[in-house]
Formats: structure tokens, C-alpha cells, sequence
């Protein structure tokens, strides 16, 4: 998804911006849309290298919480 690398301040503010409203929606999909499909993700109590793929952790089918 646009704006791709490399970055200026101001396209980067735009990347962030919308990484920042797809989490908002709690939408699984529209979170993972904001990410590459190579993006390491994990819960912030696993150790890094321990997560999985970006919709299986926002859509809870990962480590869950009380």
C-alpha cells in the first residue's frame, strides 16, 4: 500500500496515520492491510520471534488475555 519506501517526513506521517485508523477499527483484515505480509508480529509479554501472523494475533487466535 501507498506510500512505499523510501520514506519522507511527510509520507511516513501519512503510513503511520494509517496504520494507526486501520487498528482503530479493530477489524482484523483492515489491521492486517496496514501491515506487510513479512511484519514480525507478536503480543508485547512474548518474547520477539514467538509471534505469528499479523490477523491470527489482532483476531485473538493467538495468546489471549484476561
Amino acid at each position: 500500500r501507498p506510500p512505499v519506501p523510501p520514506f519522507t517526513e511527510e509520507s511516513a506521517r501519512v503510513k503511520v496515520q494509517a496504520a494507526e485508523d486501520a487498528w482503530n477499527t479493530r477489524d482484523p483484515e483492515k489491521v492486517a492491510g496496514a501491515y506487510t505480509e513479512d511484519s514480525v508480529w507478536r503480543n508485547r509479554d512474548e518474547p520477539p520471534g514467538s509471534g505469528g501472523a499479523a490477523t491470527a494475533t489482532s483476531s485473538g487466535s493467538s495468546t489471549s488475555r484476561a
